[in-house]
C-alpha cells in the first residue's frame, strides 16, 4: 500500500482477459447455435487455430488392464500447463451446436487435413485436470456468475446465523442430494452427508445418501453410459481376458471385506456403490421408456450378475 507496483503478476493479465472475454464468447456460441452456416465456418476456423497452437506431441505406447493405447508423453509436473485453455473451451462449445444441425465431429464440412483427433482435443483439458486434481480437497473458487447465483438460490435457502450464514438444501429437493457434488470441498461434502442423513432419519428413512437420478445424456454423449459397464468396472464370464483381469467395482468390495488389505478407504466404497446405483438409474431409464432389454446397448445388471457382483455385494 502506497508504494508503485513495478510489474504485475503473471497471471493477472490472463485472467483479466480472460473475464472480459468471457460475455463476448458466451454471444458468439449463441450465434453460432442459431446459424448452421456460421457454426460450420466457426469451428473449422477454430480446428485450425487449435492445431496450430498444440504444437508437436509425442506418443508413446501404454498398456493396462489388457488394453493397449497411444498416449501424449507429457509431465504436468515439469512441463508448464495452461488454466485458460481459450480455443479448447470455445471448440467444446460450437461442438455442443453441432447436434441441433445434424452434424457431428466426422461430419464432412469438418473434414480437412491436420484436422485433431478426438484424443488431441481432450490433451489439453486434461493436462489442466491432472495438474488441479491434488489441489481438489482445498477450497474452490465461487462463481460468481449471475445463472451461477440463481440456480444456488433455486435450489437452496439461505440460513442466518449468530456467526455466519450459510446455504442449506430445500425440502423439494432433498431426494436429488448428491454427496459426490463436485464444488464440495472435503469438509463441506462431510457436513452436508451428515445433515443429509439427520433428515432421513428424521423422515424414518434408511440412513444412506443414493445417488440422486442423473439427468439424461444428450444425444451425442448417450454412450458415455458404457463406461459402467466396461469391461474394467466389469468383466462378465465369456469375455476375453486374462487371470490377472482388473474388475474395478469387484476389486473394491473385495477389499472392502478383507481385514487384511492396507490399499482400501471408505472413501472408495461410497463411489463404488454410487457407480453402481447410477448405472441402475440409467438401465431403469431405459426400461421406463420400453426399450426392450433384448434390444438395449445398456445391459448393467446382465453384466454384473455375469462378474459376480450381486455375491460381492451380499458379503
Amino acid at each position: 500500500v502506497g508504494q508503485h507496483v513495478e510489474f504485475e503478476a503473471e497471471w493477472e493479465t490472463g485472467i483479466n482477459i480472460q473475464l472480459k472475454l468471457a460475455p463476448v464468447v458466451a454471444l458468439a456460441l449463441e450465434w453460432c447455435s442459431r446459424d448452421r452456416e456460421v457454426a460450420i465456418k466457426a469451428l473449422r476456423k477454430a480446428l485450425r487455430a487449435l492445431e496450430g497452437a498444440q504444437g508437436r506431441m509425442t506418443a508413446i505406447g501404454r498398456e493396462l488392464a489388457d488394453h493397449s493405447a497411444s498416449c501424449v508423453d507429457y509431465d504436468v509436473s515439469q512441463s508448464p500447463v495452461s488454466i485458460h485453455l481459450p480455443l479448447s473451451r470455445f471448440v467444446a462449445g460450437l461442438l455442443l451446436c453441432l447436434d441441433r444441425f445434424g452434424l457431428g465431429y466426422d461430419s464432412h464440412e469438418f473434414q480437412f487435413r491436420g484436422k485433431p483427433t478426438p484424443e488431441q482435443l481432450m490433451e489439453l483439458p486434461l493436462r489442466t485436470q491432472v495438474r488441479v486434481t491434488p489441489c481438489e480437497g482445498r477450497e474452490r473458487p465461487v462463481n460468481g456468475e449471475k445463472q451461477s447465483w440463481t440456480s444456488v438460490n433455486a435450489a437452496m435457502v439461505f440460513t442466518a446465523i449468530v456467526v455466519q450464514g450459510r446455504y442449506e438444501l430445500r425440502p423439494e429437493f432433498y431426494n436429488e442430494f448428491n454427496p459426490f457434488f463436485y464444488h464440495y470441498t472435503r469438509e463441506e461434502q462431510s457436513k452436508a452427508e451428515e445433515a443429509q442423513l439427520r433428515r432421513r432419519k428424521q423422515a424414518g428413512l434408511e440412513p444412506c445418501c443414493p445417488p440422486p437420478v442423473p439427468p439424461e445424456f444428450a444425444r451425442p454423449f448417450a454412450m458415455v453410459v458404457n463406461l459402467l459397464q466396461c469391461d474394467v468396472m466389469l468383466r462378465a464370464d465369456g469375455d476375453e481376458g486374462s487371470a490377472g483381469d482388473v474388475q474395478v467395482l469387484n476389486l473394491v468390495l473385495e477389499r472392502s471385506t478383507s481385514p487384511s488389505t492396507s490399499a482400501f478407504s471408505e472413501t472408495q466404497l461410497e463411489k463404488a456403490l454410487h457407480l453402481i446405483g447410477i448405472a441402475l438409474h440409467e438401465e431403469q431409464r431405459l426400461r421406463d421408456k420400453g426399450v426392450p432389454m433384448a434390444d438395449s446397448f445398456f445391459a448393467f445388471t446382465t453384466r454384473a450378475s455375469q462378474a459376480g457382483l450381486a455375491a460381492a455385494l451380499e458379503k
